[in-house]
């Protein structure tokens, strides 16, 4: 059970970063946020934070998430909540955590009323969450940009289990799998390369 906290307190931390005009924390608010956090807006704690309080849109916090959020992590303060933040990375470290993050990325950036994530976003993603975690990661970056084609989730869904099961010259890749067709491709393209280093 999350500590106590002062929902007047976690009230005055949405009223400091909200909208003038709106109830919400938009890009600016966001922004000063992680300013007065010393924090970079493109760090994967803030993609987490946004996990924990369960955001629907891109660069905006709504009061109902905010104060549901910060109640839900015991945080009430700007100083719990930079502690908490290196903590919420702790967390993932966790396989079915890092999971549900991996996945509510992909539904969290999708541009709204599409079927898949648009290339540029889905390896902005990857870079992000993959790091230290991909060990083919640069290698299929690179594959990419050889690519038009946007993401949908399942191919975005299945390279977080390709990730994960790839040996490190993907001798262990199961052509007969069902992976996706771009997923066969980069293996067909990263394993001469692999063998030449």
């Amino acid at each position: 059970m999350p500590p106590r906290v002062s929902k007047s307190k976690i009230e005055a931390l949405f009223a400091k970063y909200k909208e003038p005009s709106e109830d919400k924390i938009g890009p600016e608010g966001i922004q000063q946020l992680c300013d007065d956090l010393n924090v970079d807006p493109e760090d994967l704690s803030i993609l987490i934070f946004a996990w924990k309080l369960g955001a629907k849109v891109p660069c905006e916090f709504s009061k109902q998430e905010w104060i549901s959020g910060l109640t839900a992590l015991g945080v009430d303060s700007l100083k719990a909540l930079g502690v908490k933040l290196g903590e919420l990375k702790t967390e993932i470290k966790d396989p079915k955590k890092f999971k549900d993050l991996y996945l509510f990325a992909y539904d969290f950036n999708r541009a709204p009323d599409t079927k898949s994530m648009s290339l540029e976003t889905a390896k902005m993603l990857w870079a992000l969450i993959l790091e230290g975690r991909f060990q083919h990661l640069s290698l299929w970056l690179e594959f990419l940009e050889t690519r038009t084609h946007s993401i949908p989730r399942d191919t975005y869904s299945l390279l977080l289990e390709f990730s994960s099961t790839i040996d490190s010259t993907m001798s262990n890749f199961d052509e007969d799998g069902a992976w996706p067709v771009v997923i066969d491709e980069f293996v067909e393209w990263a394993q001469p390369r692999l063998k030449k280093d």
